[in-house]
């Protein structure tokens, strides 16, 4: 039991920052402008060839280009539908890349225009907690990530996140509970590790230890 816990207490740290790194760079394909808006007949023809030119160059990963063809279809957009298509584009070309914060600015540009499909929205939620992430924001990416979780439900990853938040801010009471969500949530060992770290920094060793006797037989490794 002593060796278990040494190894769970040890591989903590490897539980970083690196967690929403998914979520920053969230699939673009989820970052929809709909080539049916520049299709209306109400749409300007100018705003129609550079919005679908924008389009297919995010399609193709020419993000350089879709910016300037979207830049080009702006002044020509009429309504809410086909001002925030031009956004969704902008976003999904600055998201793309390594641009952290031109990214949160997209989003939120996005967010302001509104008329965002609620997968869209989503999607946007997420990559901005992985982006707060990457800019070192962390006060701000776990109060997003808690956000969604409230919103949409966690993934053990997310829940992970904000259980390991909780544990360095010795909120012990909050990561067990979030820990003990992540596990719910399919969860491994980061979770359990979490826990037990809660636990033993609080002295509660019986807790320790019913931990311990829940997950050895799942584990099957020696150590456990």
């Amino acid at each position: 039991m002593q060796t278990f816990g040494k190894t769970m207490r040890n591989s903590l740290p490897a539980l970083g920052l690196g967690l929403l790194s998914a979520f920053a760079v969230a699939s673009v394909a989820a970052v929809t402008a709909p080539v049916a808006i520049a299709q209306k007949v109400t749409a300007k023809k100018e705003f129609v060839e550079n919005f679908n030119a924008a389009s297919a160059a995010l399609s193709a990963k020419r993000y350089s280009e879709a910016l300037s063809k979207a830049d080009a279809a702006a002044p020509h957009a009429e309504g809410s539908q086909q001002k925030s298509a031009i956004e969704q584009i902008r976003v999904g070309a600055t998201c793309a890349g390594t641009n952290h914060q031109g990214c949160v600015t997209a989003i939120e540009k996005a967010r302001s225009v509104g008329g965002l499909p609620a997968a869209v929205q989503q999607n946007y939620d997420k990559m901005l907690a992985g982006k707060y992430d990457a800019l070192g924001q962390s006060a701000k990416a776990a109060a997003q990530t808690k956000a969604n979780i409230d919103k949409y439900g966690g993934s053990a990853t997310e829940l992970q996140y904000i259980a390991r938040k909780e544990l360095d801010a010795k909120n012990y009471g909050e990561a067990v509970k979030y820990a003990q969500k992540a596990v719910d949530a399919k969860g491994g060992g980061t979770a359990y590790n979490i826990m037990l770290n809660a636990y033993s920094a609080q002295g509660k060793m019986d807790d320790y230890y019913k931990v311990v006797e829940r997950i050895a037989p799942a584990m099957k490794q020696d150590t456990y």
